[in-house]
């Protein structure tokens, strides 16, 4: 299986990805952690000239980047990340998530997302499209889908950002969603890009150009 195309990731990192981040392949557990990352080659993550390509298989499995740095809604100091992306949903018939605003479960903390950026093949009607599922309130129970358009056939910029307990996204430049999420302040929080599967099939994701500060 070719699991990259060269003319398509071409680029460039402004920074070491794995300064502050571990990877998940397969379960939560670290498959690696900060420059032990860098040597990692396999068909569930591979680098290329600049570009980063995640591939997986199988319901709840995963190849992901975990970012350390941890944060509250509240934060004073802008909390961001941002990436150009370009999905391939392969044979998933259902969703994918690949970037993720995620809870510090540890300590009693809730273990779910408060942002998935995700691609699903149909929703109520509406497909090939890409969503923000965002946790309405902080038991957990809650959730908001806003659709933020359909999915580009080629490489398309998302950026994230927190701060001040806003939650804004922006969609090649354009303002997607701006959220009071205030109600969260009592979690810690932590970036994820990659690729999630919500079904018993395949998906990849490539990144380049990824910041998070």
């Amino acid at each position: 299986m070719a699991f990259f195309d060269k003319q398509l990731i071409l680029g460039t990192l402004p920074f070491l990805l794995f300064n502050n981040a571990v990877l998940q392949i397969g379960t939560s557990h670290w498959f690696c952690q900060k420059q032990e990352c860098e040597k990692v080659k396999n068909q569930y993550f591979y680098k290329y000239k600049g570009s980063y390509l995640f591939f997986m298989c199988g319901f709840h499995k995963r190849s992901e980047v975990r970012f350390l740095d941890e944060w509250k809604v509240s934060t004073r100091k802008p909390k961001i990340l941002e990436a150009d992306v370009r999905l391939f949903p392969l044979n998933s018939d259902r969703e994918f998530t690949f970037m993720q605003i995620h809870v510090d479960a540890r300590n009693g903390g809730l273990n779910k997302p408060l942002l998935r950026l995700v691609w699903m093949k149909n929703y109520e009607g509406v497909e090939n499209h890409i969503w923000a599922i965002i946790l309405g309130d902080s038991s957990g129970k809650v959730y908001e889908k806003i659709d933020l358009g359909k999915a580009p056939c080629d490489f398309f910029k998302i950026k994230i950002e927190v701060l001040k307990n806003k939650l804004k996204i922006w969609l090649n430049g354009e303002v997607k969603v701006v959220k009071d999420v205030g109600y969260f302040d009592k979690y810690k929080n932590y970036f994820k890009l990659g690729v999630y599967l919500q079904q018993e099939k395949c998906a990849k994701v490539v990144f380049r150009n990824i910041k998070e500060f």
